[in-house]
């Protein structure tokens, strides 16, 4: 599907993205939901972010609705979803369940999502504050790096307390917080 300039509400979501995120948030059938967010996914809109990201937390949503809206982020590939999908990749499930099963999936989607959004930011930067954070942390990064780093250093540098000079330490320390410094 095709973004068409012109076709924007005054909030700057196109009708056909304000089509799907309502249908996202408000369809009783999980059918029309999972369907919603594919179809947000191929549209790439970044205002269909926020909607995206609410059915990817929502831990009773059917897990296939999850799965595509962690599909969905990943195919937008703004960097603004980094935290929620580490949050998401970290969480674990204790019981041996079918939600775990589900969990698990979910979770392996969001981690595809979060790499694809760094390999999409790495050929394709952007210029607003988002994308300018993750350019700003993300050579620091390693290949086997954690998701719960990447979410947090990349939030921390939104909120400013990462700079070009303190970059390399404050990942250093944050892979020491989370255990995994090698």
């Amino acid at each position: 599907m095709i973004h068409m300039p012109g076709r924007e509400s005054k909030e700057g979501m196109p009708r056909i993205v304000r089509k799907y995120v309502a249908r996202l948030a408000k369809s009783r059938q999980g059918e029309r939901r999972w369907d919603a967010a594919g179809e947000l996914g191929q549209i790439r809109h970044p205002s269909a972010v926020p909607a995206l990201v609410k059915a990817l937390k929502d831990e009773h949503e059917h897990f296939q609705v999850r799965f595509r809206a962690a599909e969905a982020l990943g195919y937008i590939g703004h960097p603004s979803a980094l935290p929620h999908l580490a949050k998401v990749i970290e969480k674990r499930i204790e019981e041996k369940s079918n939600a775990r099963l589900m969990q698990e999936k979910v979770q392996e989607r969001a981690e595809w999502a979060l790499q694809a959004i760094l390999v999409h930011s790495a050929r394709k930067p952007g210029e607003d504050k988002e994308h300018k954070a993750l350019q700003l942390v993300q050579p620091h990064f390693r290949k086997d790096e954690e998701p719960g780093v990447i979410g947090k250093a990349y939030q921390a540098a939104v909120e400013g307390k990462i700079t070009e000079k303190n970059a390399r330490l404050y990942l250093k320390q944050l892979r020491a917080m989370q255990g995994s410094l090698k």
